[in-house]
């Protein structure tokens, strides 16, 4: 089948597996077409130097593109631009249409249980998505009978290093630095190992988020404890000089595979992370890592590993094992290749009235469709400049009046105080 992936970028994850199922996928042909210039195009690049056809919006012009392809897919994380191409364009035509969710969607934004049935065929990348307090018991049955979870996996866990010799205990996070994914007291967890004797904090990931972190740290009468690496095409090289991966995570993130962390593990390095989220179906809480429920636990939980490190070994080859088992390149493009023959004897359809219904017709609908006003309350996720936040889709669509408003609105008052 020849399969056209519509995506707002190829940076991050999405372009890693993008990228991945794209080269390795050989029962089926893969194209990709990018709605705005990546920021970060290593995985554009090296899809391009594979040989994977990416198109930009420009080449719909040529010919009718879509229609040259058996099923469309997109990848969905509620980004502004997707979300207009979506309704605009691919509505419109005659497609069979998949979305694999990115995000969870159990909190803003939300997946409406009405997209369910919107289009040929969805999945998602985490069994977390399935406890979606907007689904009814009717949403839940009818997803886990016909929306496939499939991990948005990219590794072969090919380029894995050994452990490498370092100085002191060196506790490692690699991942997004906005405070819509890092913990907004990520400083906080930090502190509570500062007693472990030459503990270090080693953070990997794009410098150009979170300023507010950098400061924080050079603020601190401790600042010499951390170490800012930016980001990195070769996580193992990073992770192999890490004894323990502490990824405390924001209450509200959207993350389901979390890539980051599946890669820490496979590498041997015991993950500590909050007990909630998709973190819950990825880590066996006392056997491949610890979930805990406080600042004070997280403590606990790295000095437990500094103070015995034999037992922390017996965690990682637990870790890697399990990881390595359960989530491999392999097993989501088998995943995908069933989904892909099950949603390829639907019939192409028009799809434009039902993602109406879903999402209505403006900006300030498709943020409404997805938020609940009294339920979504981080300030860090409505606010922020990222995934899909109200400042997000301001900024793409500023002559949207009432989306303005709802802006405004949320930073004078937030809380549950708005009226949709």
């Amino acid at each position: 089948m020849k399969i056209l992936h519509i995506t707002a970028h190829m940076g991050g994850g999405v372009g890693n597996i993008l990228s991945k199922i794209s080269q390795f996928d050989t029962d089926n042909l893969h194209a990709i077409l990018c709605l705005e210039e990546t920021k970060n195009p290593h995985f554009y690049k090296e899809s391009l130097d594979a040989g994977v056809p990416i198109f930009q919006c420009s080449d719909l012009d040529n010919g009718n593109l879509l229609d040259t392809y058996d099923l469309v897919q997109v990848e969905w994380w509620h980004h502004p631009r997707t979300m207009e191409f979506l309704l605009h364009v691919l509505g419109k035509r005659e497609l069979r249409l998949i979305l694999w969710s990115h995000i969870s969607g159990c909190g803003y934004p939300h997946f409406p249980p009405s997209l369910l049935r919107a289009v040929n065929g969805v999945a998602f990348t985490s069994p977390y998505s399935l406890e979606n307090g907007w689904f009814s018991e009717r949403d839940r049955v009818y997803a886990r009978e016909n929306c496939p979870v499939i991990p948005s996996v990219a590794n072969r866990f090919e380029n894995i290093l050994p452990r490498k010799e370092h100085h002191g205990f060196r506790v490692g996070y690699v991942g997004f630095l906005g405070y819509n994914k890092l913990h907004p007291n990520f400083i906080e967890y930090c502190k509570s190992a500062y007693s472990i004797p030459d503990v270090h904090f080693t953070i990997v990931g794009d410098l150009n988020y979170n300023l507010e972190l950098r400061q924080q740290i050079s603020e601190l009468p401790e600042s010499g404890l951390y170490e800012l690496k930016g980001y990195t095409e070769n996580v193992y090289s990073e992770l192999c000089k890490m004894d323990v991966f502490g990824y405390p995570l924001n209450s509200d993130h959207t993350g389901t595979t979390e890539n980051a962390l599946l890669e820490a593990m496979a590498a041997g390095v015991v993950p500590v992370a909050m007990n909630q989220g998709c973190e819950r179906h990825i880590i066996q809480h006392g056997k491949t890592g610890f979930l805990v429920n406080s600042v004070a636990e997280y403590g606990e939980a790295l000095h437990y590993l500094y103070e015995n490190p034999q037992k922390r070994i017996q965690m990682g080859e637990c870790a890697a094992h399990s990881i390595k088992t359960r989530f491999h390149l392999s097993s989501t493009l088998k995943l995908w290749n069933e989904y892909y023959q099950k949603v390829g004897q639907t019939k192409k359809m028009k799809h434009e009235q039902q993602l109406l219904q879903v999402f209505g017709s403006t900006p300030y609908d498709w943020v409404t469709a997805c938020y609940d006003p009294c339920a979504d309350r981080s300030e860090e996720l409505l606010l922020g400049a990222s995934k899909g936040s109200f400042q997000q889709y301001n900024a793409y669509f500023p002559d949207d009046e009432r989306l303005k408003q709802l802006l405004a609105e949320r930073k004078s008052h937030g809380g549950c105080t708005l009226q949709l």
